[in-house]
């Protein structure tokens, strides 16, 4: 995928072989818009954080985390690798069960 300004407006079209990692790739887009409007609204209001690419990590490392913490107490960590743990790009899970991440 080659990032473009019609990806960043439109997002990745979805296709049935590949549906996670577009889900994964949409996410990951959709938390980049959602940061930068959350930073030009700080950045207005004098409130907050302003840096963007802060807000971003602190809102996929969230996300990552309530999900894991989900998968973990309904015991099918096997979903949370498919949805998060793709050639361990962004997280792991460790050989005793816990949560690596990976940026």
């Amino acid at each position: 995928v080659i990032f473009s300004e019609k990806l960043l407006i439109f997002s990745v079209q979805y296709s049935n072989m590949d549906r996670h990692r577009c889900a994964l790739a949409n996410f990951v887009l959709s938390q980049a818009k959602l940061a930068i409007l959350k930073s030009c609204n700080n950045r207005l209001s004098s409130a907050g954080v302003e840096d963007a690419q802060c807000i971003f990590k602190v809102l996929v490392l969230t996300r990552i985390a309530v999900d894991f913490t989900f998968f973990t107490m309904v015991r099918n960590i096997n979903s949370f690798k498919l949805r998060w743990c793709m050639v361990e790009g962004v997280c792991s899970v460790g050989e005793r069960g816990e949560l690596l991440l990976h940026f």
